[in-house]
């Protein structure tokens, strides 16, 4: 049988990582999106406000990478459906891609997924992820390019994990009985401020690189200079304090155990910075 996989978020950080990995392997893939005039070859429907495109896109496809959209509130429900449309569809496997600590907060969006997906007839497995090396280059882009780290993280480390470590893990596990009902912690192999990374990254492209540590109303007064909006500078806030209150310096070493390979360090992903 054709095993066809359904990657959601699929030209988002973590989604187009996803596709990349299973390119390169050769595997069946399609991307669920809402709309899109690119990548009309290899694209589904799939509008988590219409509920009448999850049958559809679920269509032959026995594998999904799941993901949740960025700074999107009330998501659940969309989620939840999915998950039951794909009860009654060939599908042998979900991934869910969630977030590291996902099951001490029982009210966030992420553990309310995974408790739908504990609930539902699917084979599935999560994924914790810390956060992503390419948000340095994605969401941080302009303060990267000016050789400034401006995240109020005072000294808090975080065990970083680069995106496509988190495609070669969902490979790993994907279509996989051991791996049924399991959840992993995906980080680095150390944990780092905000300060040590600076200093890496200088080390690594020859160029000066600073940590600003602004305080958070500093951080707050300047998202919301450029336009960012309310809501998304204070979800990105809560997230940081993770961070400043020691939440997310843990090192796992699930990546190892699922790929028999070490995670990508931070010094690799730096010379991407030059390129």
């Amino acid at each position: 049988m054709n095993n066809k996989i359904l990657i959601l978020g699929g030209t988002g950080t973590v989604g187009a990582e996803v596709a990349k990995y299973l390119h390169k392997q050769g595997r069946d893939y399609v991307l669920g999106l809402r709309s899109s005039s690119e990548h009309q070859a290899l694209r589904v429907e799939l509008d988590y406000a219409d509920e009448a495109t999850f049958a559809p896109a679920l269509e032959g496809v026995t594998g999904i990478f799941m993901i949740t959209p960025g700074f999107v509130t009330g998501i659940e429900a969309a989620f939840k459906k999915l998950i039951q449309a794909a009860e009654k569809s060939a599908v042998q496997h979900i991934v869910y891609s969630s977030v590291i600590g996902a099951d001490a907060n029982p009210d966030g969006t992420h553990r309310q997924i995974e408790l739908a997906l504990e609930a539902s007839t699917v084979p599935h497995t999560i994924l914790r992820p810390n956060f992503y090396m390419q948000n340095f280059i994605t969401y941080e882009a302009d303060n990267t390019k000016q050789g400034r780290i401006f995240l109020p993280t005072d000294d808090g480390k975080t065990s970083y994990i680069d995106v496509r470590d988190i495609a070669h893990a969902f490979d790993a596990v994907l279509y996989q009985e051991a791996h049924h009902g399991k959840a992993y912690t995906l980080t680095g192999s150390e944990a780092l401020n905000n300060t040590e990374i600076a200093q890496i990254f200088a080390a690594t492209t020859g160029q000066p690189f600073e940590n600003v540590n602004p305080s958070e109303a500093k951080y707050e007064q300047t998202l919301l200079s450029y336009g960012v909006p309310q809501g998304v500078v204070e979800a990105s806030k809560s997230l940081y304090s993770y961070i400043r209150s020691g939440y997310m310096g843990a090192v796992s070493n699930d990546f190892e155990a699922l790929t028999g390979k070490p995670p990508i360090a931070i010094q690799t992903f730096a010379k991407d910075l030059v390129h």
